[in-house]
């Protein structure tokens, strides 16, 4: 696929992938060194010259803070958080895998939501969410729903993120509350990744809170793009810890990192 991709862009471009100065892959799991390995290979046929293959982390980073410090909160299909200081140290949080981590995801709201909908439904409460997932999934009953979620394969659970996102525009407090969880949980994980980078921190709250102020925080992914009550949350639960912490509001583009990191390995290697 990866392959392919560059095949079809070269040749919309008109150009051979030899033409192309230097490339620069920002991948999952690509911060690994087999992972890495793999995708280069992968390109080996292509004749592309000076390829960099990196963890999806860094090319974010490079967006919202070029080689300066600063902490990313990725949250799309799955979730992470990764910082630099302003020596270099680095850090992160969270993005372990959809079955024990990745809080605050697009994958952790979707299965968030049926565990949501059948405790409302054991509390006879009402959710608009019941009837989407149903009108979505094409079930009948709550039976239904218990097998289809416990189904091998699981289901797209990350699919079920804009049906929670259409409920709460409809004011349903489920949908609601569940987005708010989600802010939360990604806050927390920036504070993890903010206090890792300030040890001190984890001996004096009160002193981190004025010392990480300085840390700007950015954001990324469909769950931050789409959702304006994680965002929110999200922004108020760093600063009741964090109290004047700059985040961002401009949802930082990875590819842009991907960019200038590919522009400045070209400039290097003339």
């Amino acid at each position: 696929m990866l392959r392919d991709g560059v095949k079809r862009i070269t040749t919309a471009a008109r150009i051979s992938p030899s033409q192309i100065l230097a490339t620069c892959i920002g991948a999952a799991g690509a911060a690994r060194t087999d992972v890495a390995v793999k995708i280069s290979a992968i390109l080996a046929d292509l004749s592309l010259r000076n390829v960099e293959v990196v963890g999806d982390t860094l090319i974010a980073l490079e967006a919202a803070f070029c080689s300066g410090p600063g902490v990313i909160a990725i949250s799309g299909t799955g979730s992470i958080v990764y910082g630099r200081d302003a020596l270099g140290h680095t850090a992160r949080a969270g993005g372990w895998g959809f079955a024990v981590s990745d809080e605050g995801s697009g994958h952790w709201i979707g299965k968030k939501a049926i565990s949501a909908i059948l405790s409302a439904h054991d509390e006879d409460r009402h959710t608009l969410l019941s009837n989407l997932i149903f009108k979505s999934w094409h079930l009948r009953s709550v039976d239904d729903l218990v097998q289809e979620a416990n189904s091998t394969p699981q289901p797209d659970f990350p699919r079920v993120f804009p049906l929670v996102l259409r409920a709460a525009e409809q004011g349903d407090e489920v949908a609601e509350d569940l987005l708010r969880e989600a802010g939360v949980k990604l806050a927390a994980l920036v504070a993890t990744v903010l206090r890792r980078l300030d040890p001190q921190s984890a001996a004096d709250q009160n002193i981190a809170a004025e010392r990480k102020a300085s840390l700007p925080v950015a954001t990324t992914g469909s769950v931050f793009r789409q959702s304006s009550r994680v965002r929110e949350t999200f922004k108020a639960s760093l600063r009741a810890t964090f109290p004047g912490i700059v985040v961002h509001r401009e949802i930082a583009e990875p590819i842009n990192g991907a960019l200038s990191r590919a522009r400045a390995y070209a400039s290097a290697s003339r």
